[in-house]
Protein backbone atom coordinates (compact mmCIF):
# COMPACT_ATOMS: atom_id res chain seq x y z
CA UNK A 1 0.00 0.00 0.00
CA UNK A 2 1.23 3.49 -0.74
CA UNK A 3 0.65 6.60 1.30
CA UNK A 4 -1.80 9.02 -0.34
CA UNK A 5 -1.53 12.82 -0.47
CA UNK A 6 -3.81 13.27 2.54
CA UNK A 7 -1.84 10.78 4.63
CA UNK A 8 -4.18 7.84 4.12
CA UNK A 9 -3.03 4.42 3.06
CA UNK A 10 -4.30 2.97 -0.16
CA UNK A 11 -3.41 1.99 -3.67
CA UNK A 12 -5.80 4.48 -5.23
CA UNK A 13 -7.67 7.67 -4.50
CA UNK A 14 -11.32 7.84 -3.50
CA UNK A 15 -12.04 9.34 -6.92
CA UNK A 16 -10.44 6.39 -8.70
CA UNK A 17 -12.40 3.96 -6.53
CA UNK A 18 -15.77 5.63 -7.04
CA UNK A 19 -15.43 6.80 -10.61
CA UNK A 20 -13.35 4.00 -12.10
CA UNK A 21 -14.38 4.00 -15.75
CA UNK A 22 -17.10 6.60 -15.14
CA UNK A 23 -16.69 10.22 -16.18
CA UNK A 24 -16.88 12.75 -13.33
CA UNK A 25 -19.33 15.63 -13.54
CA UNK A 26 -17.61 18.88 -12.48
CA UNK A 27 -19.48 20.74 -9.78
CA UNK A 28 -17.69 23.61 -8.06
CA UNK A 29 -20.49 24.13 -5.52
CA UNK A 30 -20.23 20.53 -4.30
CA UNK A 31 -16.43 20.75 -4.16
CA UNK A 32 -16.70 23.44 -1.50
CA UNK A 33 -18.51 21.10 0.92
CA UNK A 34 -16.55 18.96 3.34
CA UNK A 35 -17.35 15.90 5.40
CA UNK A 36 -16.82 16.69 9.08
CA UNK A 37 -15.80 14.29 11.84
CA UNK A 38 -18.55 12.93 14.07
CA UNK A 39 -18.94 15.16 17.13
CA UNK A 40 -21.05 14.65 20.24
CA UNK A 41 -23.36 11.77 21.08
CA UNK A 42 -23.95 9.05 18.51
CA UNK A 43 -27.20 9.27 16.59
CA UNK A 44 -29.70 6.53 17.39
CA UNK A 45 -29.42 4.03 14.52
CA UNK A 46 -32.50 3.28 12.47
CA UNK A 47 -33.49 -0.39 12.20
CA UNK A 48 -33.20 -0.51 8.40
CA UNK A 49 -31.14 1.21 5.74
CA UNK A 50 -32.85 3.47 3.24
CA UNK A 51 -32.46 3.14 -0.52
CA UNK A 52 -31.30 6.21 -2.43
CA UNK A 53 -33.46 7.53 -5.23
CA UNK A 54 -30.57 7.89 -7.67
CA UNK A 55 -30.62 5.93 -10.94
CA UNK A 56 -28.04 3.22 -11.57
CA UNK A 57 -25.61 4.90 -13.97
CA UNK A 58 -22.42 4.20 -12.11
CA UNK A 59 -21.19 2.11 -9.23
CA UNK A 60 -23.50 0.87 -6.47
CA UNK A 61 -22.41 2.57 -3.25
CA UNK A 62 -23.24 1.92 0.41
CA UNK A 63 -22.81 5.01 2.62
CA UNK A 64 -22.18 4.05 6.26
CA UNK A 65 -22.06 6.89 8.80
CA UNK A 66 -23.91 7.58 12.05
CA UNK A 67 -23.63 11.35 11.52
CA UNK A 68 -26.68 12.54 9.52
CA UNK A 69 -24.81 15.63 8.26
CA UNK A 70 -22.00 13.52 6.81
CA UNK A 71 -24.56 11.20 5.26
CA UNK A 72 -26.45 14.15 3.77
CA UNK A 73 -23.29 15.57 2.16
CA UNK A 74 -22.30 12.23 0.64
CA UNK A 75 -25.86 11.46 -0.50
CA UNK A 76 -26.17 14.87 -2.14
CA UNK A 77 -22.92 14.28 -3.98
CA UNK A 78 -23.99 10.80 -5.14
CA UNK A 79 -27.50 11.93 -6.17
CA UNK A 80 -26.01 14.75 -8.24
CA UNK A 81 -24.09 12.11 -10.19
CA UNK A 82 -27.09 9.76 -10.46
CA UNK A 83 -25.29 6.94 -8.65
CA UNK A 84 -27.27 4.19 -6.96
CA UNK A 85 -26.71 4.21 -3.21
CA UNK A 86 -28.03 2.92 0.07
CA UNK A 87 -27.46 4.35 3.54
CA UNK A 88 -26.67 2.66 6.83
CA UNK A 89 -26.41 4.31 10.23
CA UNK A 90 -23.97 1.81 11.76
CA UNK A 91 -21.83 -1.16 10.88
CA UNK A 92 -24.46 -3.78 11.75
CA UNK A 93 -27.06 -2.20 9.47
CA UNK A 94 -24.37 -1.97 6.76
CA UNK A 95 -23.42 -5.64 7.15
CA UNK A 96 -27.05 -6.78 7.01
CA UNK A 97 -27.70 -4.60 3.95
CA UNK A 98 -24.56 -5.94 2.25
CA UNK A 99 -25.50 -9.53 3.09
CA UNK A 100 -29.11 -9.19 1.86
CA UNK A 101 -28.39 -7.19 -1.28
CA UNK A 102 -29.31 -9.16 -4.41
CA UNK A 103 -27.03 -6.97 -6.52
CA UNK A 104 -23.57 -6.52 -4.98
CA UNK A 105 -22.19 -3.15 -3.99
CA UNK A 106 -19.10 -1.87 -5.76
CA UNK A 107 -18.01 0.54 -3.01
CA UNK A 108 -18.66 1.02 0.69
CA UNK A 109 -17.90 4.43 2.22
CA UNK A 110 -17.37 3.43 5.86
CA UNK A 111 -17.10 5.56 8.97
CA UNK A 112 -15.07 3.75 11.63
CA UNK A 113 -16.51 5.13 14.88
CA UNK A 114 -20.20 4.24 15.16
CA UNK A 115 -22.57 2.82 17.77
CA UNK A 116 -23.82 -0.79 17.72
CA UNK A 117 -21.05 -2.06 15.37
CA UNK A 118 -18.07 0.05 14.35
CA UNK A 119 -16.50 0.18 10.89
CA UNK A 120 -13.64 -2.15 11.84
CA UNK A 121 -15.98 -4.95 12.96
CA UNK A 122 -18.33 -4.37 10.05
CA UNK A 123 -15.46 -4.60 7.55
CA UNK A 124 -14.20 -7.78 9.20
CA UNK A 125 -17.70 -9.33 8.99
CA UNK A 126 -18.07 -8.27 5.34
CA UNK A 127 -14.68 -9.76 4.41
CA UNK A 128 -15.56 -13.01 6.23
CA UNK A 129 -18.89 -13.22 4.37
CA UNK A 130 -17.16 -12.58 1.03
CA UNK A 131 -14.75 -15.43 1.76
CA UNK A 132 -17.42 -17.86 2.99
CA UNK A 133 -19.75 -17.16 0.05
CA UNK A 134 -16.98 -16.79 -2.55
CA UNK A 135 -18.10 -13.22 -3.36
CA UNK A 136 -15.96 -10.73 -5.25
CA UNK A 137 -14.43 -8.26 -2.77
CA UNK A 138 -16.09 -4.87 -2.49
CA UNK A 139 -13.90 -1.75 -2.28
CA UNK A 140 -14.18 -0.35 1.25
CA UNK A 141 -13.11 3.25 1.79
CA UNK A 142 -12.77 4.48 5.37
CA UNK A 143 -13.87 8.09 5.87
CA UNK A 144 -12.99 8.71 9.49
CA UNK A 145 -11.97 11.21 12.12
CA UNK A 146 -9.35 8.74 13.40
CA UNK A 147 -5.82 9.69 12.41
CA UNK A 148 -3.46 7.55 14.50
CA UNK A 149 -1.06 5.20 12.73
CA UNK A 150 -2.47 2.31 14.80
CA UNK A 151 -5.98 3.03 13.48
CA UNK A 152 -4.70 3.00 9.90
CA UNK A 153 -2.90 -0.27 10.46
CA UNK A 154 -5.98 -1.80 12.13
CA UNK A 155 -8.17 -0.60 9.22
CA UNK A 156 -5.88 -2.15 6.61
CA UNK A 157 -5.60 -5.37 8.67
CA UNK A 158 -9.39 -5.79 8.82
CA UNK A 159 -9.73 -5.32 5.05
CA UNK A 160 -10.23 -1.62 4.34
CA UNK A 161 -8.81 -0.69 0.95
CA UNK A 162 -8.45 3.09 1.32
CA UNK A 163 -8.12 5.16 4.52
CA UNK A 164 -9.07 8.86 4.37
CA UNK A 165 -9.16 11.19 7.36
CA UNK A 166 -12.01 13.69 7.84
CA UNK A 167 -12.57 16.37 6.93
CA UNK A 168 -12.47 15.09 3.35
CA UNK A 169 -13.09 17.79 0.77
CA UNK A 170 -15.34 16.51 -1.99
CA UNK A 171 -12.84 17.93 -4.47
CA UNK A 172 -10.74 14.87 -3.49
CA UNK A 173 -13.55 12.67 -4.77
CA UNK A 174 -13.48 14.04 -8.32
Amino acid sequence: MKETENGGLGGQTIAEAILGPYTPIPDTEMNQLAIAPTVGKPVKPSPVSSIGEAKAKGPRILVVDDNPINQMVLVRYLKKRNYFFSKAENGLVAFNDFKASAIPYDIILMDLQMPVMDGFDSTTAIRKLEFEENRAPVTIIALTGLDAREDREKAIACGINIFLTKPVSLSQVQ
